[in-house]
This record gives C-alpha cells, sequence and structure tokens, in this order.
C-alpha cells in the first residue's frame, strides 16, 4: 500500500514537473509556434514583393537579399515572395492588387503616390552616404580619350547609352540637368537603351558604340574596385560637387530606392514591415534601411519627363476596367462580332452588285448587238434590193446597147467610102462606148449574180490615166481643179475593168462632193504612192468637200450607204463588194482642214517582199 501511495507521489511530482519547464520554455521561446492545433496548422498569408531590376544595380543586390531573410525571419505568419517587375507592371500591381510591396527608385514611388496612393515604408541608404534625402543621381561617362565630352551641354546630337527615357537615375535626372541649357532636352541627343545594366552601358562606351554613357552614382567606383573594367578607362561629364555623397555625379541628388506598398495593403501589415526594415542593422557593405521621405524635388522632375502622366482619375478608370474586365472582354467579343458580321454584310452587298452590275453590262452588249444586227439586217435588205436592181439594170439595158453597137457597125460600113475623117472618127468613138457600155452592163450582171472576177497583172497608173481622160470630157469637172499624184508604174493583181469601176466611181463622188463650194476652188486628186515598205499600193482619191461628221464617218464603210439623201448608195456599194473581192476594203479618212481621203491598198506585184499588213 505505501509503495502504491509513494508511486502515485512521484508520478504526480513528474507530471507538475514537465508542466513547468513546458511553460517555462514556451515563455523563453515563443508561447505562439508552440500551439499546434491553431499556429502550426494555419496556413501562411502570401506576401509578393515586386523589385524593379532593370533599376537596381549589382552593388544594392546583397541589401535585398538580406532584407528578404530577415523579413522571413521575423513575420514568419507570412510567406515572402518576389518577382521582377517594369514600371508598368508596377502600376498595374496597383489596379489588379497583384502586388503587395515593391522596391523602387525614388521616382516611380512619387510617380505611383502622385497618383494612386502608394504608401511609403523605408529608403536604402549606401556607405558613405551623409543625407539619405540627397543619395543618388546620375553620372554620365565617357572614354577617357574623348576630348569633345566635358560638359553636359556637349552631349548635343551625340550617341547616348541608358536604362532607358522613363529611367529615373538612367535618363530623367540627366534631363533635368540639361532643362537649365535647352527647351527641350527630350531631343538633346539621341538614346541607345540597353537592358543588361552597368556593365553593358559601360562596354558600349568602351567599344565606340555609342558617345556616352548614363550611369548611377557610385556605379563606376563599383567596376573599377571590383576590376569590371580598366582603371579609369572612363571620364565623367559635366561633374559636380555634392557633400552628402562620396562618388562622383553629374547631376544633382535625390532620394534613392523606396520600399513602398501598393494602396490595397493593410495598415498593421504596412506597420509590421516598416518596423522590421527601420531595425535591420547594416549590412556587411554597410546599406541600411532608413527614413527619407521628402519627394518634391522628385515629383518636379517626373511631372516634367514622365512622357504619360498617372493622375486619380487614369487609376480609378484603370480599376474599372479591371473590376470589370469580363464584361469589357465580351464588349469586345461582341464588337468584333458586329464588325464581322457588318464586313460579311459588307461582302455579300459588294458581290450582289458586282454581279447586278455585270447583268446589266452584258444586257447593254446585248441590245448592242441586237441593234447591229437590227442594222445589218437592214444593210442586208439594201443589198438585196441592189443585187436586183442590178439585173433588172442589165436585162433592160443589154438588148437597146446591142442594137446601138450594131448600127454603129452598119453607119460605119456605109460610111466607109465617103471619105469623112471627122464622121468615121465619130462613128467609131460612138461604138468604142457603145461597147464599154456593153462590158458595163455585163459586169453589173456579173455583181447581181456574185460572180468571181478575173485577177491579172494591171498597170493602175495606165487605169488612173484612162479615167482621167473620161472624167475631164463630162460637164462635172467644170470650176474643178481635176490632179492626179503617179508613179512611172504601179503594176498590181486585180480585175482591171472592176477597179476602172471603182475609181470612176470614187472620183465622181469626190466631183459631186466639191461641187457645193462657193468660197474657195474645188480640189480633187487622185494619186498612187507606195507603203509598207513599198510592198503595197495605195490609191487615193482626195477631196476638200464639206467635213463629214464623225458618226458619218463611220457609216461610210457600211454596205448601201450614201451621202445624197435620195440614193441608195448603189456607186459605194459596187466599189465596197468589189474591194472586197480584191482582199482588201475601203478607207475613209478626214482631209484637214475640211474634206475626204478614200483608200484602197494592193500588193506591189514585183515586190519580192511578203509583208500583209494594210497601209
Amino acid at each position: 500500500m505505501k509503495q502504491v501511495e509513494f508511486f502515485l507521489r512521484k508520478s504526480l511530482l513528474a507530471g507538475i514537473f514537465y508542466l513547468v519547464s513546458v511553460c517555462v520554455v514556451a515563455q523563453e521561446v515563443n508561447t505562439k509556434f508552440y500551439i499546434p492545433e491553431i499556429e502550426e496548422l494555419k496556413e501562411q498569408e502570401r506576401i509578393v514583393i515586386g523589385i524593379v531590376v532593370s533599376e537596381i544595380s549589382d552593388i544594392e543586390s546583397g541589401l535585398l537579399n538580406d532584407t528578404f531573410k530577415v523579413l522571413q525571419r521575423k513575420l514568419p505568419q507570412y510567406k515572402f515572395e518576389s518577382t521582377i517587375l517594369n514600371e508598368h507592371d508596377i502600376f498595374l500591381s496597383a489596379v489588379n492588387k497583384s502586388i503587395d510591396f515593391y522596391v523602387a527608385p525614388s521616382g516611380t514611388f512619387a510617380y505611383m503616390q502622385d497618383s494612386s496612393g502608394a504608401t511609403y515604408l523605408a529608403s536604402n541608404r549606401n556607405p558613405g552616404i551623409t543625407d539619405p534625402q540627397h543619395a543618388a543621381g546620375a553620372l554620365v561617362v565617357a572614354r577617357s580619350d574623348d576630348k569633345r565630352l566635358k560638359k553636359l551641354t556637349d552631349l548635343r546630337n551625340k550617341r547616348v547609352a541608358s536604362r532607358g527615357r522613363e529611367s529615373f537615375f538612367g535618363m530623367q535626372v540627366v534631363l533635368n540637368e540639361l532643362r537649365r541649357s535647352t527647351e527641350r532636352p527630350d531631343q538633346y541627343f539621341d538614346v541607345k537603351t540597353v537592358h543588361q545594366g552597368s556593365l553593358e552601358i559601360v562596354n558600349k562606351v568602351l567599344t565606340n558604340k555609342v558617345d556616352a554613357g548614363i550611369l548611377k552614382t557610385c556605379e563606376l567606383e563599383y567596376l573599377y574596385e571590383h576590376n569590371l573594367i580598366a582603371k579609369d578607362s572612363l571620364k565623367p561629364v559635366g561633374l559636380t560637387r555634392q557633400r552628402s555623397i562620396e562618388c562622383m555625379a553629374s547631376t544633382s541628388l535625390y532620394p534613392d530606392f523606396v520600399f513602398a506598398a501598393n494602396p490595397h495593403v493593410s495598415a498593421q501589415l504596412n506597420s509590421e514591415v516598416a518596423e522590421v526594415l527601420l531595425s535591420m542593422s547594416e549590412t556587411e557593405q554597410g546599406y541600411q534601411w532608413v527614413i527619407a521621405n521628402d519627394f518634391r524635388d522628385v515629383i518636379h522632375v517626373i511631372r516634367r519627363f514622365v512622357s504619360t502622366p498617372l493622375t486619380p482619375e487614369s487609376i480609378r478608370n484603370q480599376l474599372a476596367i479591371w473590376r470589370y474586365r469580363y464584361a469589357v472582354y465580351l464588349g469586345v467579343i461582341l464588337l468584333l462580332g458586329s464588325v464581322l458580321f457588318g464586313f460579311a454584310v459588307s461582302k455579300m452587298v459588294q458581290s450582289r452588285t458586282r454581279d447586278l452590275e455585270e447583268t446589266l453590262e452584258q444586257n447593254k452588249k446585248l441590245e448592242h448587238a441586237a441593234k447591229k444586227d437590227r442594222e445589218r439586217l437592214i444593210q442586208l435588205e439594201k443589198a438585196g434590193i441592189v443585187s436586183e436592181l442590178s439585173s433588172i439594170i442589165a436585162h433592160e439595158a443589154r438588148q437597146p446597147v446591142t442594137s446601138l453597137i450594131n448600127y454603129s457597125d452598119g453607119l460605119s460600113l456605109y460610111l466607109k467610102n465617103k471619105n469623112d475623117p471627122v464622121i468615121e472618127e465619130a462613128t467609131r468613138e460612138i461604138s468604142r462606148q457603145a461597147q464599154r457600155i456593153s462590158d458595163i452592163v455585163e459586169r453589173v450582171r456579173s455583181y447581181a449574180k456574185r460572180k468571181d472576177s478575173v485577177h491579172v497583172n494591171t498597170d493602175l497608173v495606165v487605169l488612173v490615166k484612162k479615167v482621167m481622160r473620161t472624167v475631164r470630157a463630162t460637164e462635172e469637172t467644170a470650176g474643178v481643179v481635176l490632179a492626179t499624184r503617179l508613179p512611172e508604174q504601179a503594176i498590181v493583181c486585180c480585175d482591171p475593168f472592176e477597179i476602172e469601176l471603182v475609181i470612176v466611181n470614187l472620183t465622181r463622188n469626190a466631183l459631186q462632193a466639191v461641187a457645193s463650194l462657193k468660197d474657195e476652188v474645188a480640189y480633187v486628186e487622185v494619186g498612187i504612192r507606195s507603203c509598207e515598205e513599198e510592198t503595197k499600193w495605195e490609191l487615193f482619191v482626195r477631196d476638200n468637200g464639206p467635213s463629214i461628221e464623225p458618226e458619218k464617218m463611220k457609216q461610210l464603210s457600211r454596205p448601201v450607204y450614201s451621202e445624197k439623201i435620195e440614193g441608195l448608195g448603189l456607186g459605194l456599194s459596187i466599189c465596197r463588194v468589189i474591194a472586197e473581192r480584191h482582199t482588201t476594203r475601203l478607207q475613209f479618212e478626214a482631209f484637214n482642214p475640211h474634206g475626204l481621203i478614200v483608200k484602197l491598198s494592193f500588193d506591189n506585184c514585183n515586190s519580192k517582199k511578203t509583208n500583209e499588213s494594210s497601209c
């Protein structure tokens, strides 16, 4: 019994000792950490910190690494993550709340504070900096042997490498210095943007790809110290003396990098993070988070040189767009659908319109062809009349002409012994003309019956002279200058009688055309000329009669057409048929200043050339 009682007492004392020990250890370490039912099972809240890496030099990366370690150690209830940003990403993070905190140049922070209400927490202080309000600026460097560049104003029209126009320490502070010397500093020199940091900038300068480069203050000293470039290979341009910094600078100084929070972050979290930052001791390199919250000079710079300044209104608009982005997406889709539908309807209307226009055009062509067919039918009907009249004339004139020939022959026999030369010559001439009439009648009959003509080598010159003798004997030539223009010889293959008939008809038509002239001399010319490199002969009849309208000029080549109102155009129609029998055609041209030229071409039988084109 005593043994049991002793065992119970011993167990009770051991339990009490264990509980006391646990409480003491928990008090000394952290009692919250040892409540498994609540804290160990609670999921850590995710905190995202963005870094503008293009503006962060190598000399500041150590401070950021230490900062993340300290934040994670002292605020274990949060899970801190980092991401790389640019200035535009920071702006979007204020809208979509994707980033909680960010580390950015003072210019970027002032930009966001002025527009979206970002919260300032701390600024970094580099070694050798006595005043965190004047901790960083820009240094313009050039090759040491470049004697052209001494002052910032020497950069006019030069090639300058930098981190870009939107970079605060990489461009804007330099433009602010040049503002005192020029009205448009943003157009003062040619900017070559780099993306790999300070080492890429100095390499472009040393290799003569640019004339100068823009570094952040203390970056050149860092490169020299770590033997990344040759000592004294570069020189400062526009060097200024600054009391608050040991490094060289070409511009005024401003607060350095800022650790800031977006507007959506709670005040409690901002307070916790700021407390950790400001309680951090200096890093091994001498960097530390401090307070430097006067950004008036920075705001003046960004308001001058930021191309698209933000305003509270623009931020609210962006927030509204983000909140209602799905509605915006739907609206865009509907708009695109409407545009595509309108485009499809427009293409369909255009296609239908084009088809309708083609149909109308085809109908016009059909109507024009039908009109041509009707006109051709009328001309064929007239040609039938001509053929019928030709047959009638030939039939009726044949017997009287035969009788006239017989009587002239009988008269010649009767006067054979009368020894009267005048009467004998007249009788012979009557006989010749009667025979000519007989030949004409036969040719008319041949034309009416569509008989083929007989082609032989004929001298056109002889035919023209023969016709001229006949025409000059008529009264039609009275008061008319009848001229000829003839070569010595023009041998062609033709039916001489038919071509003579053509010459007669064309000449008589010309004489009738000039008969109405009163104020000037009537003129008719019949000529022959070579063309087509002497492979063809061209017969032409030219007059200075009244001008012919263009529409009537087109109609002249039509069968059975005549300028005489009363006539059927028999002579011209016969000429056209004869021309077609000789594989050619009549050509009509206006004669300047007025009148008409009718041309007819023939192959030159004496030419060995084979050119078949018409004159």
